[in-house]
């Protein structure tokens, strides 16, 4: 059976029915919706929601698909102690494409004046958000010089039935080929999937290098070879299961406002100027599910945290083999990191800290730890920081190093063509033990101690 987003939901009915709850009442998507969202994230409960009835829209919405590391533990196949260490396994490992004439995806094609976004639950996900936002468009898109897909997710703002605003970050691989394409005075095409197995959407945000072809990289993700099939009115094919895909184009040198919108930080980011979808059909299944993501909770912090922890891991063990792990805890997303490392050198920590501040513009605290500290557990981080931090050796700073628009400290900078978003200041913490002169931990008699 093809791994997708239904395939996924009767796996949780049978593993764990209690995360799945149904609403049956109607809901407002400009208003209730969101709430009740967010009155469970305040309660630390997030189960998977579906809501079978949204004011406006004959979609169903599911929410809350990657909330808990239970449900990513189901999509990867593996316990939760293991996830990190099967998606980086998994990642290493792309998968073929494999192309069909047809798929669920097409079961309805809506094409010229039938095109309308208003169609989808005009979800407002925030009180002052500056229109509906989709939030979880995994967006495809074709490399120019490599011919290889990209993949990722990027917030759209609907404009009106046909276009849509994108945000488009300056340091993803997306906007550069964006801008490849706009050298060219080309258009580029776009298909956005809304809707698939978790595991898909997983794999949307690796952090592979430029070039690689990312649409195998979620077949690896997914643990099996993806059915494609290709689109109405653009160059590109996309996953035959999926429940939704909207097709489209970004012409190139127009940009058009966007924002305000609530971010991953539970701030608002400021009106920007970014690219514009211009949408050519929307193909569907007959009874599609609609997928929405709630910012900000751990549904956000989950999908974008495993690449960005997958690649942070490669990228310090390159300078620090004897790391353990990597982790980017919900409370300090997304601009906190921890590392846990056996250190054999004093200077062990700091070449970890500075490896994770050039591979990933988010992180501007970074806190290492030795391997006996629960990298999983807030708690012991936290007291192994004021037990273990001697602050005139483990604490430095790092001033302008590149930063993000929705980091609310942040300030701008300037290139030879003039300003670029964003610059700030990074910390980091150097929170373990001398290699000598420690005092030894304090433990029970006869009690067995996992560390």
């Amino acid at each position: 059976m093809v791994k997708d987003l239904r395939t996924f939901i009767n796996d949780l009915k049978q593993s764990s029915p209690e995360r799945l709850i149904k609403v049956e009442r109607e809901v407002d998507p400009s208003s209730e919706l969101s709430a009740l969202l967010m009155k469970l994230s305040k309660k630390y409960n997030y189960p998977v929601i579906l809501f079978e009835r949204v004011k406006g829209t004959r979609f169903p919405v599911i929410c809350n698909l990657l909330a808990s590391i239970k449900n990513v533990a189901i999509a990867l196949g593996t316990t939760e102690d293991r996830i990190n260490e099967e998606f980086r396994k998994r990642e290493e490992k792309p998968l073929p494409l494999k192309e069909v004439s047809n798929g669920p995806v097409k079961d309805v094609v809506l094409l010229g004046d039938e095109v309308d976004l208003k169609c989808f639950p005009q979800i407002i996900h925030h009180e002052k958000d500056g229109g509906p936002y989709i939030t979880t468009g995994v967006m495809i898109i074709k490399n120019p010089d490599t011919q290889t897909y990209n993949v990722g997710c990027y917030r759209l703002m609907i404009k009106d039935k046909k276009r849509m605003a994108v945000h488009l970050n300056e340091v993803h691989h997306a906007y550069h080929i964006y801008t490849s394409y706009e050298e060219r005075f080309q258009p580029m095409d776009v298909a956005i999937v809304i809707g698939h197995h978790p595991a898909f959407l997983l794999g949307s945000c690796c952090q592979t290098p430029l070039g690689i072809d990312e649409l195998k990289v979620c077949a690896g993700i997914l643990g099996e070879p993806l059915e494609i099939v290709k689109c109405e009115t653009v160059d590109l094919h996309v996953p035959a299961y999926s429940e939704i895909v909207i097709e489209g184009r970004i012409p190139p040198n127009i940009r058009v406002e966007e924002g305000p919108f609530g971010e991953i930080t539970g701030l608002y980011s400021p009106v920007l100027k970014t690219p514009l979808i211009e949408v050519s059909a929307i193909t569907m299944r007959e009874d599609a599910i609609f997928h929405n993501l709630y910012t900000p909770s751990p549904d956000h912090f989950i999908w974008d945290g495993m690449g960005r922890m997958s690649r942070l891991y490669k990228l310090v063990k390159q300078v620090v083999p004897t790391v353990k792990e990597v982790y980017l805890p919900p409370s300090g997303a997304p601009f906190t990191c921890v590392i846990a490392l056996k250190k054999m050198r004093e200077t062990d920590p700091k070449d970890a800290i500075l490896a994770t501040f050039i591979g990933d513009h988010l992180v501007k605290y970074c806190i290492v730890i030795d391997e006996d500290v629960n990298i999983f557990d807030e708690g012991e981080v936290f007291h192994a920081v004021v037990t273990r931090l001697n602050p005139d050796e483990g604490l430095f700073s790092l001033k302008r190093c590149s930063g993000n628009p929705i980091d609310p400290i942040a300030t701008q900078g300037y290139t030879i063509k003039g300003k670029i978003p964003y610059i700030v200041t990074k910390v980091g913490i150097d929170a373990t033990k001398p290699l000598s002169g420690f005092p030894e931990d304090a433990k029970p008699k006869g009690v067995k101690v996992n560390v």
